[in-house]
């Protein structure tokens, strides 16, 4: 299409003559045409489509052109729409009401072709909330380690599910009784509705609060409007447990008893049940710091009904460094790593003293010596410098001769 001009000339130099011509697109085609969208459809409202042609077409041909609009759904399925008659700018208008929330298509023809940039995108959204429903708990009673789940269900008066600012307009929160402490669940959009997950990680009880758009929700056919939620320790952790006892990561004295205590946690600290503590089973082993075992077999603790707790003794004789381990029955280390023990001698016992002369026979005006070696009862040598608790007299059958202490 456009301006031609037909030129006549003659080769004999005759007078030569031309024509104009304007031609023209009897019917436009489909890149001669454009759809104009909406910008946000919402469900239940109708909204306009404008088919208009691009700048440039003769508008008698587009007003010519036989054009066909359908509507897609998600699923595939499709329906006609209806255009108006071209107004004098060769525009066509459809319309569009839909109360399904979703995307869908536009397919926009001429003689079975797509025009413009067919077929369209076009999103219908949800309305307002109309009604809610927050569903009933699975339970109320977890375990530290559980997520707790709660469903909201919002729609629209058309029963699509309504569309929210979850930062802002949903809050679920637990409020721990009696202290105060409050933990907010994350909420996310599902295919079903809106959940509310979390972990609630300290023992307690907790009351819960669900507030959409300001307003306080119940759950459905709950009498206290959101039940009360009972948090009860996990499974003992050897990582987080307690392991106690006198002379771990100290000193002890030899022959004096030792002792070991377990006092079973959950993975978040909490204490654990007597019911869950009586079923864990822990295990005492020793072993010098080159790691040669002093236990031929671990040794069990016992179990304390009075606190949970897991208990044993043990008795070292032999001043040196030594490794205590206690274990789960899970083959985990409780505390997670192994606690040193010193074991040092015990008072001195006379009776176990050696004294040994270096030699029996010393020049007048020379120094003579005498090896002096102290131990325990269990016949640990003591290290501990008692020279000032030490004195030396010698004698002959007539008088002493010297005598002195702390020399």
């Amino acid at each position: 299409s456009g301006m031609y001009v037909f030129d006549i000339s003659y080769a004999s130099g005759g007078a030569g003559s031309n024509q104009t011509f304007d031609v023209k697109f009897e019917f436009a085609l489909p890149e001669h045409f454009e759809a104009v969208i909406p910008a946000k459809v919402d469900a239940g409202v109708e909204a306009t489509v404008v088919i208009q042609p691009v700048p440039g077409v003769d508008l008698s041909a587009a007003s010519k052109s036989l054009i066909t609009a359908s509507l897609r759904d998600e699923s595939g399925a499709s329906k006609p729409l209806e255009l108006s008659a071209p107004d004098g700018d060769a525009r066509r208008t459809l319309k569009i009401l839909e109360t399904s929330s979703g995307s869908y298509l536009i397919d926009v023809l001429l003689e079975g072709k797509h025009v413009g940039s067919s077929p369209y995108n076009i999103t219908v959204h949800p309305g307002a909330i109309a009604t809610t429903q927050v569903k009933p708990m699975n339970q109320t009673t977890y375990y530290s380690d559980d997520d707790i789940v709660l469903d909201i269900v919002l729609r629209d008066q058309y029963d699509n599910l309504a569309d929210v600012d979850i930062a802002n307009d949903i809050s679920v929160k637990y409020y721990q009784l009696p202290e105060g402490l409050i933990v907010e669940a994350g909420v996310e959009k599902t295919a079903a509705g809106y959940r509310a997950a979390t972990k609630l990680t300290l023992a307690a009880s907790y009351s819960v609060q669900v507030i959409v758009k300001g307003v306080k929700l119940c759950v459905e056919g709950s009498v206290d409007c959101v039940p009360s939620v009972t948090i009860l320790p996990g499974d003992p952790s050897a990582l987080t447990s307690l392991l106690e006892g006198n002379g771990l990561g100290k000193t002890i004295v030899a022959g004096v008893e030792g002792s070991v205590r377990v006092v079973p946690l959950d993975t978040y600290s909490n204490m654990a049940q007597l019911s869950k503590s009586q079923l864990m089973e822990y295990s005492l082993e020793i072993a010098d710091e080159n790691g040669t075992q002093i236990t031929q077999d671990p040794q069990k603790l016992i179990f304390s009904s009075l606190d949970g707790s897991h208990v044993g003794t043990y008795v070292l004789t032999k001043a040196a460094k030594y490794v205590i381990t206690v274990r789960q029955q899970d083959g985990l280390v409780v505390g997670g790593g192994a606690v040193n023990v010193e074991v040092v001698p015990s008072e001195v016992v006379v009776s176990k003293t050696k004294i040994e002369v270096a030699t029996y026979s010393v020049a007048v005006g020379q120094t003579g010596s005498v090896l002096v070696v102290l131990r325990d009862e269990n016949d640990n040598v003591i290290v501990k410098d008692l020279g000032e608790d030490l004195g030396l007299v010698l004698t002959n059958p007539s008088k002493v001769l010297s005598s002195s202490l702390g020399d």
